[in-house]
């Protein structure tokens, strides 16, 4: 039985053999993957990585970033001036990123018409990619984290 580990890792704190391993796999993975070079840049980025007490298995850059989330206009509000709304509040948004250093912010919207305002305004469709969701339990965990067992 191999026991796979997890850990997560400061950019700067990668071996040059972690360093080598990702470039490699990332490189030869990138037809699945859609890695952005530079989002290892991003000061809140960090590495995930598993692995056996033998080698390495993954690595998987971890990201935070900004998410804006369900929009509400006033019912009557003009789709004018609701453009110029997001615009001022994407404008915030952006300035406040900068100062805390995340790099992306993304924008989950169902509404066509307001997607393609932001899309002329900035944001990029990422097309052909499926957004999952994880909510996680924010009360305190009471357990150590467990390893997970997988006979190879």
């Amino acid at each position: 039985m191999t026991k796979i580990k997890a850990v997560i890792m400061a950019i700067k704190d990668m071996t040059k053999d972690d360093i080598d391993n990702f470039k490699d796999w990332v490189w030869k993975m990138r037809h699945i993957n859609l890695f952005e070079p530079k989002v290892v840049s991003y000061p809140r980025t960090v590495m995930c990585k598993a692995y056996t007490d033998d080698e390495a298995l993954l690595y998987m850059p971890l990201q935070a970033c900004l998410m804006y989330d369900s929009l509400a206009p006033k019912p009557d509000l003009s789709p004018r001036k609701e453009a110029f709304c997001l615009y001022k509040i994407v404008e915030q948004v952006d300035n406040i990123a900068r100062d805390t250093g995340f790099g992306e912010t993304y924008f989950i919207c169902r509404d066509s018409r307001v997607s393609d305002i932001a899309a002329a305004h900035g944001f990029t469709e990422i097309k052909d990619v499926r957004i999952l969701k994880r909510v996680v339990d924010l009360r305190p965990a009471v357990q150590e984290a467990k390893e997970v067992t997988c006979n190879s």
